[in-house]
C-alpha cells in the first residue's frame, strides 16, 4: 500500500509519526493530566500564527482553571 503514496504523503506520515514519538517520550514522565494540559498551552505559545496561537493557549488555560475551580468547590463541605 505504502508504495502507491506520493511524496507528500509519505512525509505527512513521517511527521506524524515524529509528533507521536515525541508525545510517547512526554507521556513516559509520568505527568499529570494538568501537566499535559500546561504543556500544551506552552506549546501553543510557539506556533507561528498569532491567531493560532492565542486561540490554543487560551483554550489549554480555560481547561486549566476550571479543573482547579472544580477542584476547589470539591474541597468545600456544605452545612
Amino acid at each position: 500500500m505504502s508504495e502507491n503514496w506520493s511524496e507528500e504523503d509519505k512525509n505527512w506520515a513521517k511527521e506524524v509519526l515524529t509528533c507521536r514519538q515525541i508525545v510517547s517520550e512526554i507521556v513516559k514522565f509520568g505527568i499529570s493530566e494538568n501537566q499535559r494540559i500546561k504543556i500544551i498551552e506552552l506549546l501553543a505559545l510557539e506556533i507561528e500564527n498569532r491567531e493560532d496561537s492565542v486561540t490554543l493557549a487560551r483554550t489549554a488555560r480555560e481547561i486549566l482553571e476550571r479543573k482547579e475551580t472544580c477542584a476547589e468547590s470539591k474541597g468545600r463541605i456544605l452545612t
